[in-house]
């Protein structure tokens, strides 16, 4: 009985490791993805009406390919709030020194 139920637990591990293995692969590869490539942020609150409502909030992609500071005026960047440090926000660029 117990060459029984160890037969079935390693018929079960080896059935199921092609599943395991891409799920694994998947779970990695969409947190590089949204690591390096795209992310999505969502903007909530009335600071960035009317471009976006935030009622009740707003979906964005966030593209993270593109190289820092390559701004042009009228983009809408994400970026570390000054008065708190833990929080990010979403601003529009209006402007270039």
């Amino acid at each position: 009985m117990f060459r029984f139920a160890s037969a079935t637990v390693s018929s079960f591990a080896r059935n199921s490791w092609p599943s395991v293995r891409l799920f694994c692969t998947a779970f990695v590869g969409l947190s590089v993805f949204q690591r390096h490539v795209v992310e999505l942020w969502h903007s909530d609150g009335p600071s960035m009406r009317p471009t976006l409502n935030g009622d009740p909030v707003d979906i964005l992609l966030v593209d993270r390919w593109t190289p820092a500071f390559k701004f042009s005026v009228g983009d809408v960047v994400i970026a570390e709030s000054v008065n708190n440090p833990g929080a990010r926000v979403t601003k529009r660029i209006i402007g270039k020194v």
